[in-house]
């Protein structure tokens, strides 16, 4: 998914840059030419990267405001219900730093990944409210 849509960023980015005129008052000497193209061109390649962090960003915004649970359950535990309560869902946001941060306020809450014992911390991993997040926000040291 991650390399669909920056390919089509790239690509439609690409399209846009060949469907764009230059027009000026004057004839250009070539050198001049050369120089603001090169311009355009380095605007170019600083603005794609941007719009690729951008659609992230919103993407994974949308989907944490609109409170879907992530598969790993980092954003809400579940609580299932029985037959004294019709068996009714219940979503319990998941806190981290000590019980300072929730996913439900903010899309940043993270804390050292821990798998096994609880002394057994994997350096530069982190856990965060989804797991794109959790990625973003590792050194993987």
């Amino acid at each position: 998914m991650l390399c669909e849509a920056s390919q089509s960023i790239v690509n439609n980015t690409l399209f846009n840059f060949n469907e764009t005129i230059l027009v000026t008052a004057l004839v250009l000497s070539r050198a001049s030419f050369k120089s603001q193209i090169e311009v355009i061109i380095s605007q170019l390649i600083d603005l794609v990267p941007l719009d690729f962090r951008r659609t992230i960003i919103f993407t994974t915004e949308a989907i944490q405001s609109n409170l879907i649970p992530t598969a790993f359950n980092t954003d809400w535990f579940i609580e299932y219900g029985n037959a004294s309560n019709d068996y009714l869902l219940r979503f319990i946001p998941r806190f981290y730093n000590n019980g300072t941060c929730n996913c439900v306020v903010s899309s940043t809450c993270q804390e050292p990944l821990q798998i096994g014992p609880p002394d057994l911390i994997l350096p530069g991993l982190v856990v965060a409210c989804s797991p794109i997040n959790g990625l973003r926000m590792s050194t993987f040291e």
